[in-house]
């Protein structure tokens, strides 16, 4: 009775298997999936230059106000609400998780129904690290870093590191070429 059983329910984990790669698919034609996906998005945009990349799945709210500039790579599982317009500068880098927002509610009730849109611009050569938040009427100066887990409620000025919740100024990026170190006394000196 017991191999009878065992038979069973390996068929069965067989079949339940095959249903779910009929459904979900093996992955053979995801990218192409994803590639269809990501042009259909990118047509519908104010605005895009050359070599930008959407690494599926990223959701986009009203394309219309979304404006993206040339080698921007826009990671997994981020989240773009353009209804406020939101422009992304050339050679931009949004890690995955992250979400723009334009818009949000009002601080005074009633809240329900109730939106306010107030544009974000990300200037070229930023860096937007995992899980950040950018919300409304937010400018990132250009070749600023946003990290992982951020929440930037107010103006980035260029050159700028920001982390934290909210998010506040970690350092200042130094001039070009320099190679920037952190001190760790376990490591010593090390590149970052």
């Amino acid at each position: 009775m017991t191999a009878l059983r065992q038979r069973l329910r390996m068929r069965l984990a067989a079949a339940a298997r095959a249903r779910l790669l009929a459904v979900l698919g093996d992955g053979a034609d995801d990218e192409a999936l994803y590639g269809r996906r990501s042009a259909k998005i990118l047509r519908a945009c104010a605005g895009v230059g050359s070599d930008v990349r959407l690494r599926m799945p990223v959701v986009v709210y009203y394309p219309e106000g979304l404006t993206i500039g040339d080698q921007v790579d826009i990671g997994e599982f981020c989240v773009l609400r353009a209804s406020g317009g939101l422009t992304i500068g050339s050679r931009v880098l949004i890690a995955a998780g992250a979400v723009l927002t334009t818009r949000g509610h009002p601080e005074a009730p009633p809240r329900y129904g109730e939106v306010i849109d107030a544009p974000i611009v990300v200037g070229d050569d930023v860096w937007i690290g995992a899980g950040a938040v950018v919300l409304p009427g937010v400018t990132i100066g250009q070749g600023a870093i946003v990290a992982a887990g951020a929440v930037v409620v107010g103006a980035v000025d260029p050159m700028t590191i920001v982390g934290g919740v909210p998010a506040r100024v970690i350092r200042r990026i130094g001039a070009a070429g320099a190679s920037p170190t952190r001190t760790d006394d376990a490591m010593g000196e090390r590149p970052l």
